[in-house]
């Protein structure tokens, strides 16, 4: 694989384990695409433990580039912080906690290249704190379906990202939109006509916490990424500080959790339509991609009280 284009991996770190954030540095540095310089940006700049690790991983691999922080930042401006220092001609992401198979560099560069696209994510499995698989995630591939559902919801995970470099300097970036900064950048995207797709390989163990985001966190992502899915043709022009001042009233977070509890209490009934559906071959993948997702957004937007700027 001689004479191949510099692909930077961009990864952010704050309070993950150490012994995880070595299993995902490894996936990376371990890639059959060998051409990579990997930028880590240390936003945890009072972790001692966190600064000896990344300065040891450095010093082995030349590959690595580690950067610190002086205060924390938070994830979009240490992305946008990597973004500045990046070579390469593509840009990947990898967060801290997740898993990269070894094949995944190597397969989205062949993909992305073959169909002559912009940006793709790839199909992937859910992992467990401790690495045990919960299941795998279905998503749609062509460019053409992942277009039509991205006008819903998003579809790429955030750390399975890889693209042209010159699509993230066009775009400027990340913009600092609270809990969806990655489906703000997709729509952003998709509105200035870029082809977004997946791989049909699942390239990406996506690892989740049971105390991972708040409840609070998710109502306010709810609110926020339907509110963009509507705001498509108006994407760029977005007041992205009104966004971040969502007031999350008691009244409003009791009927989103209503709203969970009612998706938790229908999973019975929903599972029985997927038997059903399952026999059928041609019905079952467009539900599961496409109608579920709309039921979901209805279902949010009947609950869903509004959006009030702090006064």
């Amino acid at each position: 694989m001689k004479n191949l284009p510099l692909i930077s991996c961009i990864m952010s770190t704050y309070n993950e384990d150490i012994s995880i954030i070595r299993q995902s540095i490894d996936s990376i540095l371990n890639q059959t695409y060998s051409n990579i310089e990997f930028i880590i940006i240390n936003d945890n700049p009072k972790r001692e433990e966190l600064e000896l690790f990344l300065n040891n991983v450095q010093r082995k691999d030349s590959r690595i580039r580690v950067f610190k922080n002086f205060e924390n930042l938070g994830l979009v401006n240490s992305l946008n912080k990597g973004l500045k220092y990046a070579k390469g001609v593509y840009i990947a992401r990898m967060d801290a906690d997740d898993i990269s198979e070894g094949t995944r560099f190597e397969v989205q560069y062949n993909y992305l290249r073959e169909y002559s696209l912009d940006i793709i994510g790839c199909k992937y499995k859910i992992i467990d704190e401790k690495g045990n698989w919960i299941r795998d995630e279905n998503v749609p591939v062509d460019r053409h379906f992942v277009a039509s559902r991205l006008k819903i919801s998003n579809c790429i995970a955030h750390p399975s990202f890889f693209g042209k470099r010159v699509v993230f300097e066009q775009l400027g970036g990340y913009r600092n939109v609270d809990t969806c900064e990655d489906y703000d950048f997709l729509l952003r995207a998709l509105a200035h006509g870029y082809r977004i797709a997946n791989c049909e390989q699942k390239l990406l163990e996506y690892r989740i916490s049971i105390n991972g985001i708040s409840q609070q966190n998710k109502y306010k992502q709810s609110l926020i990424s339907n509110y963009l899915s509507h705001n498509l043709k108006c994407i760029n022009n977005i007041d992205i500080d009104m966004l971040n001042d969502i007031i999350i009233d008691e009244q409003s977070q009791k009927r989103f959790n209503l709203y969970c509890f009612t998706i938790s209490e229908e999973n019975y009934f929903l599972k029985k339509i997927f038997l059903i559906l399952k026999y059928s071959i041609i019905f079952y993948p467009f539900f599961q991609l496409y109608v579920l997702p709309r039921i979901k957004v209805k279902i949010i937007n009947f609950y869903y009280i509004g959006i009030r700027k702090e006064n």
